[in-house]
């Protein structure tokens, strides 16, 4: 597949943080992939993380940690939709992948990042979205079950 059906998938797991981002990704990405688009998984570098992403077949590289080393990645994507599942304040990243005309979905964040991505989605049924800084706030938002 070429470039252009490239969707990136950003997120972190492992022992400590869990596999609740990762595993939302993967189920997404399995979407992507009926859209016949090739998604391409961004990660922090924990062996739980390596196995499940191999055991899905999907490709990816690791970074040490996502928040501090995003330039090792943000940089080089271009004019490619990405998909952020993290905790984590990734503002800068987010302003890096904007400025390379990349579309940027932020998914279950409330950090200032939020003010920031083109699209929030809050997977919840039951999400408050007076809880978003709705004045300052640029995004598309989704939220609930579907």
């Amino acid at each position: 597949m070429s470039k252009d059906n490239k969707v990136i998938f950003i997120t972190e797991a492992g022992r400590k943080i869990g596999l609740g981002h990762l595993m939302r990704s993967i189920a997404v990405a399995q979407q992507v992939k009926d859209l016949r688009r090739e998604p391409f998984f961004i990660v922090n570098n924990d062996r739980i993380t390596v196995y499940m992403l191999k055991r899905y077949r999907f490709e990816f590289t690791e970074v040490l940690d996502i928040k501090r080393d995003y330039h090792k990645y943000a940089d080089s994507l271009k004019n490619i939709p990405v998909l952020i599942d993290a905790k984590r304040d990734l503002s800068h990243a987010i302003k890096t992948l904007q400025v390379n005309n990349c579309k940027v979905a932020l998914v279950d964040n409330l950090t200032p990042a939020h003010l920031l991505a083109d699209w929030l989605i809050y997977p919840f049924a039951h999400f408050n979205p007076g809880l978003l800084h709705c004045k300052k706030l640029k995004s598309k938002v989704y939220y609930g079950p579907r």
